[in-house]
């Protein structure tokens, strides 16, 4: 009844606004808290959305520039791939694998490493990106593995939305060049959507200390500088057709990027030296509504992920050295099925229950393969798993009296260690149409990886672990949302969350690094955001302070900031057609791998956007790190490096064509 009150006044309100723009801005709602869509301010969960307009204001072009704006979150780079931390958590070393990511409500995340794809290895072009959900603390009993720390869900577009054809080129610093191609419409009943892009950037010279004098194995003498090494070149596609309520959707990425750094101590300065990614997958969703208080959604997917890694050495012969290519690959293939049933009884009370089952083939291999000198083949590696995955879970919401009851709880059955059950529980209150106060507790899980269980380089320096086990996550959390008027919104959020089991790489006694368990990890903090929405002015605020340890040996986590925040403010200058957008981050000091400080850092972007100046034509200029603050990200013990210097001042500009 409440809703139905709520929807009349928000019809009586639209005026000259059209009523789904109004509803969009009065009730943003999100899917990935509960697994089917309620407004924001009911979801048992903290929730941050990123909007597709503040997409287009802010400039965001990859996913990393998104999330890097949202409090509690910060990324780290180390010239090779993007990596995710949140409110505290990020080990140099994991490959985003305690975070979920979700396209549609499908898990993105590949299965050898279990990595989540947050930069350029995402698949989806953000113009294609209708909204982002981040829903932090665990998703286990919903979602099962991975979801320790945060759920993040990237809902795509229809071709309704797009309704036309779009072409756009971008180019930047250091000949940086970007192009997109998409369409989208609705005819009927039939609405589809199609769109590629392609990067290309050759990269630049980077300068790093520790090899400033180094000489390598051929006599050669460096003066620190890696050239020609830093290129990065990505291809994406993304279909999406929807026939009533079956929907087919894929996506497909290539990503190949030269590592400058010299990792696992590589020959320095060679462009041998690289990561080619290759991800994809296709989903097939049926989800229709039996009656008023019925719907089922069914699901089918299959997906893939190809990695080939190319690591330039040089190797003894006699009396002289020769170059050689070490080559590591991995694949893990699964195809899988959903089915969800949800239930409203008496608008009161919402029953959610759900199976869901996976097959999967994984494949590591690593070998030697010659370049120059005599020509040999030699595998130190081959190891192929196949295994089965399967779950079911439960979740009640019950309403009463402005206050919302959930109950949820999942099972995960996986050969390798057996079962697990993670279950949630929360209240929220909504005393006043715009007040929620929400009390959470929940616990999550995270399955180790194939890599992390088997992966070795032949016993050289690294060793398998079959017998880990799971890492597991207790979170109890307070949240306060409150609105004040229409325009502006704020929270406080209080948290703790303790690790177990926490899976990290460490030197056994025989001088070889394998995976283990080796403790228990804690963080205690407060997340503060202010959102403000007024005459077209965006704005937002947050800081996030907590304290993290490892409790095994009482020392402070690595890569683990006390203190980060983030500010933006985006202004039309101009008819509603030209905007002018500032957005700071900061992230305080944190600890290397050496446990040694690096120094914290604020960094700024400034981002014009214009739109139909000219008819059909959108122009964005934007300048990255304006400031050119020198600052540097802690990177894992494989590199030379203690942490790596990040990009200084670089500019970008994009022109869009819409018809």
């Amino acid at each position: 009844m409440k809703k139905l009150l709520l929807l009349s006044a928000i019809v009586m309100l639209a005026g000259s606004q059209g009523i789904e723009d109004l509803l969009f801005e009065e009730i943003p709602v999100v899917f990935a808290a509960s697994k089917f869509e309620q407004p924001l301010i009911e979801a048992p969960a903290s929730v941050i959305i990123i909007t597709a307009q503040e997409i287009e204001r802010y400039g965001y072009t990859t996913l990393d520039q998104a999330l890097e704006g949202v409090t509690g979150l910060y990324v780290t780079y180390d010239r090779a791939y993007k990596y995710l931390g949140v409110r505290g958590y990020y080990t140099p070393g994991d490959y985003n694998s305690r975070v979920l990511q979700l396209v549609d409500g499908m898990s993105y995340n590949e299965a050898v490493y279990g990595a989540a794809s947050i930069g350029t290895l995402f698949g989806v072009d953000m113009s294609d990106v209708q909204r982002i959900e981040i829903v932090k603390g665990p998703g286990s009993a919903l979602y099962g593995t991975n979801a320790l720390f945060a759920v993040i869900n990237i809902v795509t577009k229809s071709g309704e939305t797009i309704n036309g054809a779009r072409a756009s080129g971008q180019y930047g610093s250091y000949e940086s060049k970007q192009g997109f191609f998409g369409f989208g419409s609705k005819q009927g009943d039939i609405d589809f959507l199609l769109s590629g892009s392609y990067t290309d950037a050759p990269g630049q010279d980077l300068y790093f200390e520790e090899y400033d004098g180094y000489e390598d194995e051929m006599g050669t003498i460096h003066d620190g500088t890696a050239v020609n090494c830093d290129a990065l070149n990505v291809r994406n596609v993304h279909a999406k057709i929807a026939y009533k309520t079956l929907t087919l959707q894929g996506t497909y990425n290539r990503r190949e990027k030269n590592d400058p750094t010299a990792v696992y101590w590589t020959i320095f300065n060679d462009s041998d030296t690289k990561n080619v990614d290759e991800h994809g997958f296709v989903e097939l969703k049926f989800a229709p509504n039996i009656d008023e208080t019925k719907d089922v959604m069914a699901r089918a997917y299959y997906s893939r992920y190809d990695y080939y890694g190319y690591w330039a050495y040089y190797y003894p012969e006699e009396d002289y050295f020769y170059k050689e290519l070490s080559r590591d690959y991995a694949k893990s293939e699964f195809y899988g099925s959903e089915l969800q049933f949800n239930y409203r009884i008496m608008d009161m009370d919402r029953l959610t229950v759900g199976g869901e089952f996976q097959h999967h083939m994984t494949l590591q291999q690593l070998w030697d393969e010659g370049l120059e000198g005599d020509d040999y083949y030699y595998l130190y590696l081959d190891d192929e798993r196949i295994f089965d995955i399967w779950s079911l879970y439960a979740q009640n919401v019950f309403e009463i009296a402005r206050m919302s009851f959930v109950l949820g709880v999942r099972y995960d059955n996986y050969h390798t260690f057996g079962g697990t059950t993670n279950p949630r529980v929360g209240w929220v209150y909504n005393p006043f149409e715009n007040t929620a106060i929400k009390v959470l507790y929940g616990t999550a899980f995270r399955a180790p990886s194939p890599y992390e269980m088997y992966y070795h380089d032949g016993y050289y320096s690294m060793l398998a672990n079959e017998d880990l086990e799971p890492e597991r996550l207790t979170t109890a959390e307070f949240v306060l949302e409150q609105g004040f008027g229409r325009h502006l919104k704020g929270s406080v959020s209080l948290y703790r969350t303790d690790v177990k089991d926490l899976i990290y790489q460490v030197l056994t006694e025989d001088d070889l690094l394998q995976f283990q368990n080796v403790g228990e990890a804690e963080a205690m903090g407060v997340e503060v955001n202010l959102n403000a929405n007024y005459k077209g002015i965006l704005a937002r605020a947050g800081v996030n302070y907590q304290e993290s340890q490892n409790v095994t040996d009482d020392t402070e986590l690595v890569n683990s900031p006390k203190y980060s925040g983030n500010i933006g403010v985006s202004i039309p200058v101009l008819a509603e057609k030209v905007f002018f957008t500032v957005e700071s981050r900061y992230v305080g000091e944190r600890l290397d791998v050496w446990l040694e400080p690096v120094d914290p850092y604020l960094s700024t972007n400034v981002i014009l956007f214009a739109k139909d100046l000219i008819p059909h034509v959108e122009l964005t200029a934007k300048v990255l790190n304006v400031l050119d603050e020198e600052y540097y990200d802690p990177c894992s013990s494989e590199h030379e490096q203690s942490s790596i210097m990040q990009d200084g001042r670089t500019f970008h500009v994009k022109l869009t064509l819409k018809i």
